[in-house]
This record gives structure tokens, sequence and C-alpha cells, in this order.
């Protein structure tokens, strides 16, 4: 944001720190909806699907008041995402299960040749180190490298651009290529999209 509207931000929060907070999202808001993003070469992005990747990736986290994700923005993510195509890649996601939920679901993971479906929005990273610190708390961490191509590179748009992640379109599926414990309670999962 611009200094000359941090300063006039500044100026009203001493006043009515509501109506700044107002102002910030007001500013922030048309900005991006200035803002022309180049996505895949010559294609420009929707802003508003820009605005729908960064609720997106907010949710649960301290901007999640600024970015506010709902079921239009969702909509209007899920449509942009399922017209996306990249070239075959590695990426990677993080679950974590408690031992009770485990026990029940296993054989989903760890027997090659079981098929998944990707249902909604299921994200993804580029960076295979960021994966074991989603979802943790669980007895069991699952890592999935899965190689795929339908999935939306959400990553310069995103609020946490270091998490290098995307985004696969509902209804892709993969299968169980192998499954290995490298270490107790951490279980490596290679899978491929079909």
């Amino acid at each position: 944001m611009k200094n000359i509207y941090k300063e006039f931000i500044k100026k009203i929060r001493d006043k009515d720190p509501v109506l700044a907070e107002k102002v910030e999202a007001a500013i922030c808001h048309e900005t991006l909806r200035k803002v022309v993003v180049v996505f895949k070469g010559n294609k420009n992005i929707d802003p508003e699907v820009v605005d729908a990747i960064k609720a997106y990736t907010a949710r649960g986290g301290n901007l999640a008041s600024k970015f506010l994700w709902n079921m239009a923005k969702k909509k209007k993510l899920l449509n942009w995402v399922a017209k996306q195509t990249n070239k075959k890649d590695i990426l990677y996601r993080g679950l974590s299960f408690s031992e009770a939920k485990w026990n029940k679901i296993y054989e989903e993971w760890i027997n090659p040749g079981v098929k998944h479906i990707i249902s909604e929005l299921e994200s993804f990273s580029r960076d295979p180190r960021r994966v074991f610190g989603y979802g943790s708390g669980g007895d069991i961490c699952v890592r999935i490298s899965l190689t795929g191509k339908n999935y939306a590179d959400i990553s310069k748009y995103s609020i946490y651009p270091e998490e290098k992640e995307v985004l696969f379109k509902a209804g892709t599926k993969y299968i169980i290529k192998s499954a290995e414990f490298k270490r107790p309670g951490a279980l490596y999962v290679e899978a491929k999209e079909i």
C-alpha cells in the first residue's frame, strides 16, 4: 500500500479505528481490482479470481478478515481451476491423522493400486519440505508425492507465496503407486494422476 494511504489511514485510526479498518479494506480491494495480473504469458487473470485466491489462501490465518471467503468466491475459483492445465510435475501434500482415524482408513493409503478422487479444491505444494508441517498434531503423518498436470498454480497470487501452492481440479483422479514408512509415524506415498 502506498505511503499516502498509510498516512491517511493512520490519521483516521486515531479517531475511529473501525472506520480505519473499513477504509483500509476498501483501498486494498479497489487496488486489487485495478491491478492487471499476467498469467501464462499473454492471458490476463480476472481480478475477481485473484481476490478468490487471496481469500482461499487467507482462510484461518491473520488476514482472513481482510479477504473474506464465501460461496461466490469458491464457485469463481472452482470454475477457474477447472480451465487450467500445466505440464506434468511432482507436487506434494501433507496429511495428519489420529491413530483412531488411521486405523479405519490406512488401507486406502498403504496399498498400491488404490484410487482416489479429488472432490473439491485440494491444495498441494511444489516444495516437498513444507508438507509435513501441515495438519500437524496427529499420530500419523502422510506425505503424498503426486505426479500430475490438472492443477492451477496459485502461488504468485497467494497471501503466502512461499508455500508454492497449487490447486487440483475437482474430479482429478490419482492412484497410489507405492507407500513406505520411512520412519515411525511418517508414511511417504507416491501417487500418479490417472
